[in-house]
């Protein structure tokens, strides 16, 4: 829950993801809604994460964090396919049950 807890935090505070913050923004969710269930980023600048918002809906996203990229390249929801989503980030796990909710 503490890797939940900072990264949200990370989310809402840190400059390096005012894009994402941009992006999600975008798409109708404001950082301020959603608890970040972990992101990666790889050698050729792309960054994969998930969110979950405060009512137990889960997102998955891809977007390029190359200088100019805007927006994700995916952002679909994955409340249907939690096992899946859980399998690549298993923080997302702890953000349901902050918000309340079971992923089994």
């Amino acid at each position: 829950m503490k890797e939940v807890e900072d990264r949200t935090k990370m989310l809402l505070t840190h400059h390096a993801l005012d894009e994402l913050r941009k992006a999600l923004k975008a798409e109708g969710y404001p950082p301020e809604t959603l608890l970040m269930g972990g992101f990666v980023e790889d050698e050729e600048e792309h960054e994969y994460g998930a969110v979950v918002t405060r009512d137990g809906r889960v997102f998955e996203y891809e977007r390029d964090t190359r200088l100019g990229a805007t927006g994700f390249m995916l952002f679909q929801e994955m409340t249907a396919d939690l096992e899946t989503v859980i399998g690549h980030f298993p923080a997302v796990e702890a953000a349901l049950y902050l918000v309340g909710k079971s992923s089994g």
